[in-house]
């Protein structure tokens, strides 16, 4: 029988495989690796690899083994977020209403000696990230936008901007 994360991750990593482009993730094990990630994130409530690596179905016998390939994955140079998470994105936002406004919220978080700028899209009550920067600053008071060149988010249909 089946595991319950196993098959999220199957589902996941086939829809996975119809929206991110061969080009970008050029080898089926990093998509893997993206789908366990997602799905370690979800049922483990965490962002530590460890608690990933309690959800990860694998060979290795050895917690240590299974952290070791998502930081692998995570450090490797052909990972590049922004174009992962481009078509992911793109993909989600296809059907949304041309009638409807899109909601955009700017946010700023502290992570000394940085600060994260975000901008998301509000959907029923949560924050879909579009783009970020993070930027060494201070504090999120004042300048740090003042600072910080303009993001551009060109993966919003011009049709959904009023």
């Amino acid at each position: 029988m089946m595991s319950e994360a196993k098959q999220l991750h199957d589902e996941l990593l086939k829809a996975f495989l119809s929206i991110v482009p061969r080009t970008i993730y050029q080898e089926s094990h990093r998509l893997s690796n993206l789908a366990w990630a997602v799905i370690g994130l979800c049922l483990s409530h965490s962002v530590r690899l460890g608690a990933w690596a309690e959800v990860l179905e694998s060979r290795a016998q050895y917690a240590a083994s299974r952290v070791r390939r998502f930081s692998r994955w995570l450090h490797h140079p052909a990972i590049s977020p922004p174009q992962w998470y481009l078509p992911v994105l793109q993909a989600a936002l296809v059907d949304w209403p041309s009638e409807s406004r899109l909601y955009v919220a700017l946010d700023t978080t502290a992570l000394t000696p940085f600060v994260l700028i975000r901008a998301s899209l509000v959907y029923r009550g949560r924050a879909i990230p579009l783009t970020w920067r993070a930027v060494r600053h201070r504090s999120t008071k004042g300048s740090v936008l003042q600072t910080t060149s303009p993001c551009s988010i060109r993966c919003v249909p011009s049709s959904h901007l009023a």
